[in-house]
Order: C-alpha cells, then structure tokens, then sequence
C-alpha cells in the first residue's frame, strides 16, 4: 500500500508466463490469461556464483565451491568465502555471511584458530524509501510455530514476529529499525519468549529486557 501511493501497480497470486513482443518487449501474458502492456521487464533471479576458475584448477565444485568449517576448500592453502563459498549444502550470497566467512579465512590465515558456523540470516533493503529488514525464518512450514503481527498504517510501520515452539525463529520489520540488534540477537540464541508472546510487539514492551533473562 506504502510503494502503490507512488503510483506503482501490483499483481498479486498470479505469475507471469510469456514476454511478448516483435523484437522488443510490448506485454507480459499472466498465468491468468490477461496480458499486461509492458516496455521493460526486470527479472530477479538470485545470484550465480562464478566457479570455472576453482573447477579448472580441480577443487570441488557443486553449486558453488565447497568449503569446511574453516573456510578450506579441497585444496591446500586455499580458501573461499562470500556468494562463491558453499557450506553445509548452502550459499547465503549475503554481505553478513561473507563478512562471517571473511573473518574466519583470515584467522586460518594468520595461524590462530577459529571456525565457521552458519549465520542468522538478516537482509536490509531500502525500497523507495522503505527500511524492510528480513532475518532468520520469516516463512515457516510445519506444525510448532505462530507468527505475531503489529500494524501501524499510519506510521507505515509492521512488524512480524516467527516463534517456533516458543522460540524466536524470524522477523521482518518494516520502517521501524529501533530493535534490529535486539531481535538479531534473540534469534540467534533461540530465545524461549513464550511467556512474553503477547506483549512483545507492543511499541512500550522492552525487548532488550529479554536478553537478560
């Protein structure tokens, strides 16, 4: 509602399945049947990392380049880190895992010891001057978890709260930054804040009170 004051439309539960046009773009045909006048088309499609230069030099490849809890990837002395590293099965191609991987490669390095372990995920965007911050499990499948909301339409602010089985999993906040650190932190300790479930969107409630206890 926020970004359609610009004036910007949006289809919701529908996708596209044709671009259309002679030579050019001139309409996108929906799933749905209707067709959409359009002049550009902008696909989002993730990230690829650029793995030839490891995979010529023999080092184990699958989506990305393999690496352990030390960054180390099958060849000796060599490290990887960033949207071209993969570890556990995944690639994050997010700044605060690579910043993450980054610290411990350099330790390795340096001859101190440390090891890697997989992140919290949390991704900050601003959209045509919306704060939007995603972090940990924002879309839960399965039985055990409650998702809490708050709305504020006029301020533009919501919040979301996942807890699974009484522990904060995820949050998305939108246009209020002021406990990002705090809620970064529960996540990532898995916090059990079942007692507090009701109060804790609430603007007055202090959720720093929670790291405490």
């Amino acid at each position: 509602a926020l970004i359609e004051r610009t004036g910007i439309r949006f289809i919701t539960g529908d996708t596209a399945d044709a671009i259309l046009g002679d030579g050019r773009v001139e309409s996108v045909h929906l799933a749905s049947g209707k067709v959409v006048p359009a002049e550009m088309v902008v696909i989002s499609a993730g990230i690829q990392p650029n793995i030839r230069l490891a995979q010529e030099a023999g080092i184990v490849c699958k989506q990305g380049i393999v690496v352990d809890e030390r960054l180390h990837t099958s060849a000796e002395d060599v490290y990887a880190v960033g949207d071209v590293a993969e570890f556990g099965g995944r690639i994050w191609g997010i700044v605060p895992a690579a910043l993450a991987q980054a610290r411990v490669a350099a330790s390795q390095i340096l001859g101190k010891e440390a090891t890697y372990h997989d992140i919290v995920p949390s991704t900050t965007l601003k959209v045509i001057g919306i704060d939007v911050t995603s972090i940990g499990e924002i879309s839960p499948v399965g039985d055990g978890f409650r998702e809490l909301r708050h709305i504020d339409p006029e301020a533009g602010i919501y919040r979301k709260l996942v807890l699974r089985d009484g522990h904060i999993a995820g949050a998305i906040m939108m246009n209020d930054r002021k406990n990002l650190s705090i809620i970064n932190q529960l996540v990532a300790r898995r916090a059990d804040v079942s007692k507090y479930a009701e109060e804790m969107l609430n603007p007055t409630f202090d959720l720093r009170s929670l790291l405490e206890t």
